[in-house]
């Protein structure tokens, strides 16, 4: 099986909702998305919390 992953650097909870969304509809055969904890970042990802309805 072909692995397909991508990485998202999200400037808000919205936008990141967004680009999965767009993502699981255009590339479906992604398995994996890489999402950093940038410190730099205005915001720290909780992503298991804000898109467990998303990315399940």
């Amino acid at each position: 099986m072909t692995r397909i992953s991508i990485e998202l650097v999200p400037r808000s909870y919205e936008q990141l909702e967004k680009e999965c969304l767009e993502l699981r509809a255009l590339y479906p055969d992604i398995t994996m998305t890489n999402i950093p904890d940038l410190v730099r970042m205005s915001i720290r990802i909780q992503v298991t919390d804000y898109l467990s309805d998303v990315i399940t």
